[in-house]
């Protein structure tokens, strides 16, 4: 599976070149005076903790399973060695710095209702570890302490979860956390809510999800039986995304969204209606922010789109009607690569690949604009039409 262009095979080659580097030196300089093997520990450990931050996971398919990387496991290995990580009953825990409180980082229990406690000796527990209770498909049901403000990534990846109660303070959800829990149909997010990672909710059994006002980062990326999306009264948010590869059927843009991300909407095979705001603040859509979605038939750019990035549209091969209310919007230079400028992009593949009897209607004032910029592209067929009205 691909998040973003990511797939979740990759382990950061970076990372392991600059572990390479740092330990080129001081392995071969305990070598040379005959201490590796006497302090060998503390001094991989030393560098390990402070390089190994970007962690890689992946599913494997013959075993049915989530995989942690063996970054992830060489630094919990390092810290337990330290004596950094600790055992009470069946958790394993760790004292977290940034929230001065305790990090659950495994669990150790075969029980299928679990109640996660607040406090651990004392000591509140206020994070839930990468990975802690992944692949534990006996667990199904989740209570979770008001103490938590953080789930790290894949917490409960591969898990048999069909109910989890969230801490009512839980501020940040990790990438990829529920990831692979098929069972997991109904999912209430707190009000506290203020951030989600990539595809937290990728192939969960999820129908509908209300997203708190919040919540400004919300990625609900291949979640393939996500109907209906609602966005709680008062959201702060000023731009959509991570809907690819949903199952959502409509979408309303408001007119205080700004930008429809980078492949925000791609793949969203069951999305028939866009409804964009026609008064508000300026709007820019990003590269590939539709890109095939081969449901939508029809869609109104309101004259608040100033902007619409390459293959913005492509791959659309039902859209038949696209209605423009302002002059043509120029282009976008995006997603980490500058493909044009603003004046000579306008339009670029943005319909690549759509119905080839596609009909673009335009205001009589703006027709011989787009007449002379449509007609420039490859994407613009014979069979095609620009009607005034």
């Amino acid at each position: 599976m691909i998040f973003r262009g990511r797939k979740m095979s990759d382990i950061s080659k970076e990372g392991i070149n600059t572990l390479i580097r740092k330990l080129r030196k001081p392995i071969a300089f305990l070598l040379i005076f005959g201490l590796l093997s006497t302090i060998r520990v503390p001094v991989l450990a030393a560098i390990l903790t402070d390089e190994v931050e970007m962690i890689r996971y992946r599913w494997n398919t013959v075993d049915n399973r989530y995989e942690e990387s063996d970054q992830l496991k060489s630094r919990y290995n390092i810290l337990e060695m330290q004596g950094k990580i600790k055992k009470w009953k069946q958790y394993k825990y760790l004292y977290n710095k940034q929230y001065k409180g305790l990090e659950i980082v495994d669990y150790l229990g075969t029980g299928k209702k679990l109640s996660i406690p607040a406090k651990i000796k004392g000591q509140k527990v206020c994070v839930l570890g990468e990975a802690c209770f992944a692949n534990d498909k006996k667990l199904t049901e989740v209570t979770m302490p008001d103490t938590i403000v953080e789930i790290k990534n894949y917490a409960f990846a591969g898990t048999g979860i069909k109910k989890i109660k969230l801490s009512k303070h839980l501020k940040k959800i990790g990438e990829g956390t529920f990831y692979r829990c098929e069972k997991l149909k109904k999912l209430k997010l707190p009000d506290s809510l203020e951030s989600t990672g990539l595809a937290f909710l990728a192939n969960t059994g999820i129908t509908s999800i209300v997203i708190p006002k919040n919540c400004t980062t919300c990625s609900l990326d291949y979640a393939p039986k996500l109907k209906k999306v609602q966005f709680a009264s008062g959201w702060k948010g000023n731009s959509i995304e991570g809907f690819s590869g949903t199952a959502i059927r409509k979408i309303a843009v408001s007119g205080n969204i700004e930008k429809i991300l980078c492949r925000s909407l791609q793949e969203c095979n069951n999305l028939t209606s866009v409804d964009i705001a026609k008064k508000g603040k300026d709007l820019i859509i990003e590269d590939s922010a539709f890109c095939d979605s081969t449901a939508l038939k029809e869609i109104t750019i309101p004259k608040r789109v100033k902007r619409i990035g390459i293959h913005a549209f492509s791959g659309c091969t039902s859209l038949k009607k696209v209605i423009f209310e302002g002059d043509v919007p120029k282009g976008y230079e995006g997603y980490g690569e500058g493909y044009w400028t603003d004046e000579e992009g306008a339009m670029a593949k943005v319909f690549d690949g759509i119905s080839p009897n596609a009909k673009f209607y335009v205001k009589k004032t703006y027709y011989n604009h787009y007449k002379e910029v449509f007609e420039e592209q490859g994407w613009y067929l014979d069979t095609m039409q620009i009607i005034a009205r």
